[in-house]
């Protein structure tokens, strides 16, 4: 699978989350803690909504991906 197609289709999902932050929060549980340093990054502005999910998909993989997208 194409890694810009599953961003996009990871960011799709997340447009469709009211609280992202506390979503992935509850469903990453500690896995969290790996990507909060690129979250509060992403909030200031300082990296694209992509290169996070792009960073979240290099640490956490399917995890990751999982909460977003149905893979069965």
């Amino acid at each position: 699978m194409d890694i810009e197609w599953v961003v996009i289709l990871v960011q799709r999902q997340m447009d469709r989350i009211e609280d992202v932050e506390s979503y992935m929060k509850e469903n990453l549980g500690s896995d969290w803690g790996k990507l909060k340093h690129q979250w509060q990054e992403y909030k200031t502005g300082e990296i694209s909504r992509g290169e996070f999910t792009k960073e979240a998909l290099k640490k956490l993989g399917k995890k990751f991906l999982g909460i977003f997208v149905n893979m069965s």
